[in-house]
């Protein structure tokens, strides 16, 4: 009886040693692989971001007073229709320049009426709550 026990234990301990090692090699292949992705990755050139369609404008083409008003309206509701958007998102909506938008940006921010969130390319724009019944954007 005392045999038969110690060559089950013996077996036992065979089968919990091979799955020990082979969970070992595993781990060991895993971990191997996944620095050698991450070094070729870190090799390989950074994608770039599509570039918005910028217009330029010749100096005569300025926009007038009401043009920048009517934008700034536009861009004022495209945030209240969507809130917590970036400028990205928002000035493809406009079919605008990020560059033009963040002036009115910056100005409606000042007039109180919208409030921004985060910083640089996460920045999130939202309107402000009472604001947008009772006031809109001016000059």
């Amino acid at each position: 009886m005392q045999n038969v026990e110690r060559d089950l234990a013996k077996r036992i301990e065979q089968v919990i040693c091979s799955f020990l090692m082979e969970s070992r090699a595993a781990a060991a292949a895993a971990v191997d692989k996944s620095f050698s992705a991450a070094s070729t990755q870190a090799k390989a050139a950074p994608k770039k971001r599509a570039k918005l369609p910028s217009v330029k404008r010749a100096p005569a083409d300025r926009r007038t007073t009401s043009q920048i008003n009517e934008l700034r309206e536009r861009f004022y509701q495209t945030i209240v229709t969507c809130p917590g958007e970036t400028m990205r998102t928002l000035s493809a909506q406009l079919g605008e320049d990020p560059i033009v938008l963040y002036r009115h940006a910056v100005r409606l921010r000042k007039q109180g009426l919208i409030k921004t969130v985060g910083i640089l390319q996460s920045m999130r724009y939202f309107p402000m709550v009472g604001a947008a019944k009772t006031e809109t954007p001016r000059v």
